[in-house]
Parts: C-alpha cells; structure tokens; sequence
C-alpha cells in the first residue's frame, strides 16, 4: 500500500529488512541497564529480564520525509553515490541544519551512513557543513539505536548484517580524507566516542566480537592513530589513563 504523500508504507533496508516507522522518532539513550526480576513465588523461578530504556527528550526535528525509513535527500544520496552538496541546493538555514541532524529508523544520520559505507568523501562533505550549520553533536556524533558511535561505524563494527553496506573506500583516498575527517575539535570529538557499554573504536575492533568490513587501509589508519590509541588507556568515565 501507498501512504497519501504516495510513499510507499512498507520499505525495506538494504538487508531487505522492514523499515520500522516508530525507530525513526526514537531520541538518544541517556541511559539503558538490565537486571533480573525476582519471582513472586520462590517455588516457581523465572528467568525473566528486565530492561530499562532512559532517553534524553523526544526528537524535536521537522521530518522531511514522510517513508518509513525516515530517511531524508541527504541519506539517500548518499545511499546512493550521488554528489551530496547538490542536495544542499534545494535547502538553507535551519532547514539544513534538521536535515543533517535527521536520522532514519536505525538511528542513523547522512553522516553516520556515509561513515558506515567508509564513503570518506561525502562524510567530510556533511562534516564541513554540520560544522558550519553548528549542528555537530546531533549530525556527526550522534550514535544508531544499538549506541553504536559513527566512527565505531566507520570500521564496520555494528551489530547490523554489514555485508549488505556496500564500502566506497579506496587505498588512494583514505589517508587524505581521513585527516581531514579527524582533524581539529571536531575529529578529537569523534575519535573518543563510546559505545553504551564504554568501548572506544579500537576496543571493540580488539575485543572481536563484531567483524569488522573496512578496507586494510582503514583499519591500518585508525590502529596507528595516537589519540585512538590513547583512548584504550583512559578511563572511560573521565580524561585519567587507566592505572
């Protein structure tokens, strides 16, 4: 069936997953924690879980698309290949700046998805201009709805069926885009990103419990980066290194 904008009620991911609409209006975790519930009856036992989701506000932005996925121009050219400064063209203003914060039913922002495609070259686009529009903690900080952080993303290191994300990196362009991606505050910022469980990018790529899809090149940079480097030995609740 079709939605009366004429958009189709029922899409699918790249892995041919159903888009879940309500994703698309979840805010960011403030916090999420998990315990066992204590049964009434001590003759009869549960294993029973509970989970306890916090969030910070609901999100306040203007939706500029009305599918399912809840993705916007922003993330679809970047889905697919296209030149995302020609779709800054059609908006300005306040109106970009919602555009670049705006994140689809994983939790996923323009940036987060270019990161996830190691499509370096229109992640340092949206970068630039979420710098500009002073929209960086939502559109290039923000993690998907698994508190998985955009340069967690970058390696591959989701708990989604990447295999279904193409990458667009390649050995000639990796080094210089990089350092433009993790250059100044803004790149300190997303290098000492966590997870919800407190993992920098090279813990969780160390630990192994997530395969990783990025190229050698990517992989290479990011393993011989000092300040991803320093990140597993600090602390993950303050700037202190671990003792």
């Amino acid at each position: 069936g079709t939605h009366e904008t004429g958009s189709s009620m029922l899409e699918l991911d790249e892995a041919g997953r159903i888009c879940l609409p309500s994703n698309c209006s979840l805010p960011p975790f403030e916090f999420i924690g998990t315990g066992p519930i204590a049964a009434l009856d001590s003759d009869k036992p549960r294993d029973v879980q509970l989970v306890v989701c916090g969030f910070r506000s609901s999100q306040t932005l203007t939706r500029t698309r009305s599918g399912c996925s809840g993705r916007n121009a922003l993330h679809d050219s970047v889905l697919v290949g296209g030149n995302v400064e020609e779709a800054f063209v059609c908006v300005s203003g306040h109106g970009l700046a919602d555009m670049l914060a705006e994140y689809d039913w994983c939790g996923s922002t323009p940036f987060y998805i270019a990161m996830q495609r190691g499509d370096l070259k229109s992640a340092c686009t949206l970068r630039a201009k979420a710098i500009e529009c002073d929209c960086v903690e939502g559109a290039l900080l923000r993690p998907n709805i698994h508190g998985i952080p955009p340069v967690h993303a970058l390696l591959g290191l989701t708990d989604q069926h990447n295999a279904s994300m193409p990458r667009h990196e390649t050995p000639a362009n990796v080094e210089q885009l990089s350092q433009e991606l993790f250059s100044g505050p803004e790149g300190n910022r997303l290098l000492t990103t966590r997870t919800q469980g407190g993992e920098s990018v090279l813990d969780t790529f160390i630990r192994g419990d997530m395969r990783t899809t990025a190229s050698p090149e990517i992989i290479k940079l990011l393993a011989n980066h000092p300040r991803a480097i320093q990140m597993c030995f600090q602390d993950k609740h303050s700037d202190m290194l671990k003792p």
